[in-house]
């Protein structure tokens, strides 16, 4: 990691901004590039993605996945603090604030309709999907999150009665 500033920020911090839209929530993470302005008060950002490390019939968590770059713009921001937590300004408005968050933090979204791969699980398996919940039970990423439902990485199907059965995560959504 890079020089930290008078906040604590450094670069490869993530900054994170929720939004909600027809009552899903929705996450877009943004990666400090470097540090800007006098006194280091302004970062300068990439936005990056993001995948999903574990999912139900109804929620998904999401992490950001450093250094998978969205797109080649950067935006550098004010450095501001609301109650004890630092955010930025991606947008105009006060719905478009990015909060810094610890890097362990999981995003946990509720997937009522569109496209999710919790959606699609409750799809091909809705009797397993509906006996899920993400907080005891649900489908894992075992050693890196999943990007699509088309991804040959290993998952863990943890079961509400403790059994666990690995299986590659496409052949859940075939």
């Amino acid at each position: 990691m890079g020089k930290k500033k008078q906040y604590g920020v450094q670069v490869g911090d993530i900054f994170n901004r929720m939004y909600v839209y027809e009552d899903r929530r929705f996450y877009s993470f943004y990666q400090v590039v470097a540090l800007r302005g006098r006194g280091k008060t302004k970062v300068e950002v990439r936005e990056i993605g993001s995948g999903t490390i574990a999912f139900d019939g109804h929620y998904e968590e999401v992490v950001p996945i450093p250094n998978a770059w969205v797109s080649e713009k950067t935006l550098v921001r004010r450095i501001k603090k609301i109650s004890g937590t630092f955010y930025i300004g991606i947008g105009q408005d006060w719905m478009s604030r990015a909060y810094l968050e610890p890097d362990e933090r999981e995003y946990r979204t509720w997937s009522d309709n569109g496209p999710s791969m919790a959606n699609c699980f409750q799809k091909y398996h809705p009797e397993l999907a509906g006996q899920l919940y993400l907080y005891d039970s649900g489908v894992y990423a075992v050693d890196q999150p999943f990007r699509s439902v088309d991804d040959d990485c290993p998952a863990l199907i943890r079961y509400p009665d403790g059994r666990e059965e690995k299986v590659a995560l496409r052949e859940l959504f075939s």
